[in-house]
């Protein structure tokens, strides 16, 4: 499916970049380089970066005026679009609800990225190893080294026509020899005394409790990562269900063992955000998932898990997976910076609690460069959305020489926030109310999600490709 839709970004990518450019009556507006954007919102700016102490006390409070505190606390208006229509190849079928929060300020704001600190990580650490009674460096036990060579031994899965079997792989018995010299020499494991000014990035710890459990900790500049089971991953029951997801898992299956519900789930992740201070993330996605034990393809445990994404403003959280950028509409508009990967934060949570957190690409929002600034109306935003779709799908179709008419489903258009490029900057972006589209189309292989943004302020198409 992946390979499939890239081949067709491709085809859509050199449309973009070869021969003529089209006439601006039929182009696709992108954000260029000629700082008009930038001009629409700083007529009125209310806060720039702050240069000194007293400044910057000024911009975080006006940040934290305009911040959503807490997750879920400003109402949503839902309006209804219905739509069908016709163009050459494609079959368009708008049934969105168009979300927004009921709020009367949009507010742009300059953005830097930046690393995680100690003061950061410590205080994640001290979350989730209350009551833990020693550390040590984090390295494979003679379990993991055990369950390792059950898996070398075991050979590598492959997958064909015929279904899925194991099979011996090049270097096998080097393999199974080394992790046979690793085990003799392992050593059982010892935690010494907490001292938590001894932590220094970067971090990879082990912390033991009393019960015998573990926490595993594992921090750089760029991304914290807190987990259970050294070797274990969380699956998305929207992957179990293709089947496969561990060598022989039938097709259709699904998670009908989670013992806590959705909203108790979201419940403890708020509770968490609360007690770490976390004002400017919120809940953007909740999934079915599974705890599944590396080797032995042991399910640990059902659950949910919870992504989190920044609502700076109130704008509602959004996650687009990597994946939703490559639909049919995807194309590469100029832009003058590359983008940043977006902050995220995804928790496994089941009845026991959270047994997993990561922490990725930490941004922060240094100061208001306008509070409240005019966005189009929905009508125009239609408009918009309807004249992407059919320029973007025409490039497809002319170079693609697609002889099918396909179809399109329009099911949400959320209004959020995006990050996009400053004029002149390099280390700065502006996060700028934004319409993120979601669309379906279906192929043999299934139905697929995909996403395309336009900026709220001016109309003009958000690249999504990180």
């Amino acid at each position: 499916m992946i390979r499939k839709r890239l081949v067709l970004c491709l085809i859509v990518i050199s449309v973009f970049f070869c021969g003529c450019q089209p006439t601006p009556e039929d182009e696709i507006v992108v954000n260029k380089n000629d700082g008009k954007l930038e001009k629409l919102i700083m007529d009125e700016p209310i806060q720039q970066e702050a240069t000194n102490s007293e400044e910057k006390a000024q911009s975080i409070e006006l940040l934290e005026e305009n911040s959503h505190d807490g997750i879920g606390e400003s109402a949503v208006y839902t309006e209804k679009w219905i739509e069908n229509y016709t163009l050459s190849g494609l079959e368009c079928v708008i049934d969105a609800d168009i979300i927004l929060h009921e709020t009367v300020n949009h507010p742009v704001y300059k953005a830097q990225q930046i690393n995680f600190d100690m003061v950061t990580v410590r205080s994640v650490v001290d979350y989730f190893t209350v009551g833990a009674t020693g550390v040590r460096d984090s390295s494979l036990t003679k379990e993991d080294i055990e369950l390792m060579l059950i898996q070398a031994r075991r050979g590598q899965y492959t997958w064909d026509d015929n279904g899925g079997r194991w099979e011996s792989y090049e270097g096998q018995a080097e393999e199974i020899a080394e992790l046979e010299k690793l085990l003799n020499q392992a050593e059982e494991e010892s935690f010494e005394e907490i001292v938590t000014d001894d932590f220094v990035l970067p971090m990879k710890s082990t912390f033991a409790f009393a019960d015998g459990s573990k926490i595993h900790v594992k921090a750089k500049e760029k991304s914290i990562r807190v987990f259970d089971d050294n070797l274990a991953g969380v699956q998305l029951e929207s992957w179990i269900i293709i089947g496969d997801a561990y060598p022989g898992e039938p097709k259709g299956t699904t998670l009908d063992n989670i013992q806590i519900s959705e909203e108790e789930a979201s419940n403890v992740v708020t509770n968490m955000l609360e007690d770490l201070g976390i004002h400017y993330l919120g809940i953007a996605r909740t999934e079915k998932a599974r705890l599944l034990k590396d080797i032995s393809f042991e399910v640990l445990s059902e659950g949910w898990q919870i992504t989190l994404s920044r609502n700076d403003g109130s704008y509602i959280p959004i996650h687009i997976n990597p994946e939703e950028v490559y639909g049919t509409l995807f194309f590469e508009p100029e832009t003058y910076a590359q983008r940043w990967p977006s902050e995220i934060m995804t928790v496994y949570v089941d009845e026991t609690g959270i047994r997993e957190l990561s922490w990725e690409y930490p941004i922060e929002a240094i100061g208001i460069l306008n509070s409240n600034v005019q966005i189009m109306s929905v009508e125009d935003t239609k408009n918009d959305i309807k004249k992407y779709i059919k320029l973007a799908f025409s490039k497809v179709q002319e170079l693609s020489n697609i002889n099918t008419t396909r179809q399109i489903k329009v099911t949400s258009v959320v209004l959020t926030s995006q990050l996009i490029p400053m004029k002149d900057e390099l280390e700065y972006f502006m996060i700028v109310p934004a319409w993120v589209v979601f669309y379906e189309e279906e192929d043999p292989q299934g139905v697929y999600t995909s996403a395309i943004a336009i900026n709220a302020i001016d109309g003009s198409s958000i690249n999504l490709l990180v």
